[in-house]
């Protein structure tokens, strides 16, 4: 597992699925963002990673990366969504205003 980002409150690697995806043969990859709660919550920040999922579980879009599982340990909150390797949204919006 590759990591692909970093913010203040967790990280993102890059997942592979072992197994191949139907005809393809090509293994799936996901983006597995990890959310230290101590920091979320330290920081009164835990509403807002509970919007990211609510909202995320709900959102079937062509251009919003989909949600597939989230789940937790006693310290981390984890979203698997969509790998992207664009960047993300406020990264194009800054340079190409």
């Amino acid at each position: 597992m590759d990591k692909a980002g970093k913010g203040s409150f967790g990280e993102v690697f890059e997942a592979v699925l072992k197994r191949e995806v139907a005809d393809t043969k090509v293994p799936k990859r996901y983006a597995l963002k990890a959310l230290k709660k101590r920091m979320l919550v330290n920081n009164n920040q835990m509403k807002y990673a509970l919007s990211e999922w609510k909202i995320m579980k709900k959102l079937n879009h062509t251009f919003i990366v989909n949600l597939y599982y989230a789940f937790q340990t006693p310290t981390t909150l984890f979203l698997v969504m969509d790998f992207w390797t664009r960047k993300d949204l406020s990264y194009h919006l800054d340079n190409h205003s």
